[in-house]
């Protein structure tokens, strides 16, 4: 007898409710209504417009946002009170996203004219926080009275305090992270751009022109309770007594502040240009610390006064002496005093764009105290911790920036140059690529340190071009590169798990003016890859009419051709793109330039056979 299936139904799942979106005007003509009606997990959406008004989230989980961002859309406070108070215990689901936030007063409250922060652990994202007066308390921008508040992506521009107050950018007690923001031209009487205590994550930060009008720290000053200051760009801000750059105050030494991998540079002050210790003890690791003139770069207050910690810094000052009121550390600790050989050079305040990145040359390159490193990419977002000098050990550089370990291209190397017949400058170039043995093959083949490249110069200018596939000690990368002839690079990479016995196609094509994008096609998944757009000088024009098709070794030059490790690749003759139709040019091939290890050259069919070495 057959036996009927018995068949119980499950208990439906319980529905969960959409996040409801709040127009602003729309139902509500105001901010704070809108905050008012909302629930837990709203979202209220503020047109573009100017908003009268001062805010409070009152607790709620709501995210409150801009249409279209901060440029069109700003909320003012009128100069009467804080613009925006969070001090219901909100967490970081309390969002404020994309507005100007201006015109703020301390007033009810003991910090943040612009934002005020009480214990309470909000996120701060996409704002641009601006002419807003903390008087004679703290934090004309943003202020945070103890909590864990997320601050990113912000401009905080123009606040002030009197000369009494402090922190006219961003005031932080507490375990705030403030991340990736600009804090720039803000004036205060100390810590003109910042001051941080407590467990403070201060990290990836440009502070720039920034003042402290009667005390120490124009960009930031650094308090106790073990405060993390981690690779940071600390540039042209002025302090009218001591610590240019950044000053920390009397600290205990059981839970001193952290300062690591930063570049302090340019800074000005009539003692201690670029950093001021005020007492007890600090931790400073791996920074570049650049001054000039007749003032010290760095200056204790008094001789008893010691760098708790000063280990593997780079502290230079031209002519002057790099150090006063402390002993000099100049050959102790792995601490140097030379030029750090910037790619562009100081320069007395940051562009939007910081130019400290470190030549190759650099003395601060690998010379970094890697067990130290508080980060795994640098300012740029690149892998921290490579090999830059090419000796085979990976060791962390001083400073916010790691160089650009693809940079390093020994004069020795094998290539073959391609010629295109055609005198028409191109718009773009690609090829195909198709490593033979895999790129960690130890004894004798490929170790991680050759690139797989399409070189192309421009018209004009004389920069040279590159855009392939490398591997090195930190992993795999597809890149773009430009060099001019001064030296500057243009540097991008992404990761792109490249492997052996695969076809991959590298190309670059103008897309615009002097806008060039580079990609990369790996044919096994039939997916694109984008490496980035540089923007080069429109000047330089299109590609020139000749380009170089290359397996250059990154590492360091060997006593002989024979002692290069082997690589073997299949290059396919580039296409050349001309006025944005792609077609196959019509290249020849010509041996390596004299002096140049050669490389053995074998034609299989349509593609042209590298064997690198032994």
């Amino acid at each position: 007898m057959a036996l009927a299936a018995t068949i119980v139904p499950l208990p439906a799942t319980p529905a969960t409710a959409a996040p409801v979106q709040i127009q602003v005007p729309g139902l509500f003509s105001t901010i704070q209504g809108a905050i008012d009606a909302a629930s837990a997990g709203d979202v209220v959406v503020v047109a573009a417009g100017t908003y009268h008004e001062r805010i409070d989230f009152k607790g709620k989980a709501i995210e409150v946002r801009s249409a279209i961002g901060p440029s069109s859309t700003t909320i003012d406070g009128d100069r009467v009170a804080n613009v925006v108070r969070f001090h219901s215990g909100e967490g970081r689901g309390s969002v404020l996203r994309g507005f100007t936030i201006t015109h703020g007063l301390v007033s009810v409250t003991l910090v943040g004219g612009g934002i005020a922060i009480e214990n309470a652990s909000p996120t701060i994202v996409g704002n641009i926080v601006t002419d807003n007066d903390a008087g004679v308390h703290g934090g004309g921008g943003i202020g945070v009275a103890q909590g864990a508040p997320l601050i990113t992506d912000n401009l905080v521009t123009g606040n002030v305090t009197d000369p009494t107050g402090a922190a006219a950018g961003i005031l932080a007690v507490g375990n705030a992270e403030i991340v990736d923001n600009r804090i720039e031209g803000n004036t205060a009487g100390g810590g003109g751009g910042a001051l941080v205590s407590g467990p403070v994550l201060f990290r990836d930060n440009v502070v720039v022109g920034n003042r402290a009008l009667g005390f120490d720290g124009g960009g930031l000053s650094v308090g106790g309770g073990h405060p993390r200051v981690v690779q940071n760009v600390i540039s042209g801000n002025y302090a009218d007594v001591r610590g240019g750059g950044l000053a920390w105050a009397r600290t205990e030494t059981t839970e001193p502040p952290e300062i690591v991998n930063n570049t302090i540079v340019g800074n000005h002050a009539p003692s201690g240009s670029e950093v001021a210790g005020g007492g007890g003890g600090a931790v400073l690791l791996n920074n570049v610390v650049v001054g000039g003139g007749t003032a010290s770069a760095v200056v204790c207050l008094a001789t008893s006064v010691q760098l708790g910690v000063f280990r593997h810094n780079d502290v230079h000052n031209g002519g002057s002496a790099p150090y006063a009121g402390c002993p000099d550390h100049t050959g102790t600790d792995g601490n140097l005093s030379a030029d750090p050989r910037f790619v562009d050079g100081p320069g007395a305040v940051a562009p939007a764009t910081p130019p400290y990145r470190l030549q190759q040359s650099s003395p601060a390159v690998d010379t970094g105290e890697s067990s130290a490193s508080l980060t795994t990419t640098d300012f740029d977002g690149r892998p921290r911790v490579t090999d830059g000098d090419g000796d085979g050990t990976p060791e962390v550089d001083m400073g916010a920036y790691e160089a650009d370990p693809f940079a390093r291209l020994v004069p020795q190397m094998p290539y073959s140059v391609w010629t295109q017949p055609s005198g028409t400058p191109l718009d773009g170039l690609g090829g195909w690529v198709y490593p033979l043995n895999h790129p960690l093959a130890p004894d004798g083949q490929l170790p991680a340190a050759y690139l797989y490249a399409h070189y192309f110069g421009f018209v004009s200018g004389g920069a040279l071009g590159q855009v392939g596939l490398v591997t090195d000690s930190t992993g795999k990368y597809a890149v773009f590169s430009v060099v001019e002839q001064n030296g500057t690079a243009h540097n991008l990479s992404v990761p792109f798990a490249w492997t052996s016995e695969h076809f991959y196609f590298p190309i670059v094509t103008r897309v615009g003016g002097g806008s060039w994008a580079a990609a990369v096609y790996d044919d096994a998944t039939a997916g694109w890859t984008s490496i980035g757009t540089l923007a080069l000088p429109d000047g330089w024009g299109k590609l020139a009419p000749a380009s170089v098709t290359a397996v250059p070794w990154l590492g360091p030059a060997a006593g002989s051709c024979a002692r290069y490790p082997r690589a073997d690749v299949l290059f396919y003759p580039p296409f050349g793109f001309v006025g944005g139709v792609g077609r196959v040019a019509t290249l020849t091939s010509s041996a390596a330039a004299p002096g140049d290890c050669p490389p053995t050259i074998s034609t299989v069919g349509p593609w042209t056979r590298y064997q690198v070495g032994a």
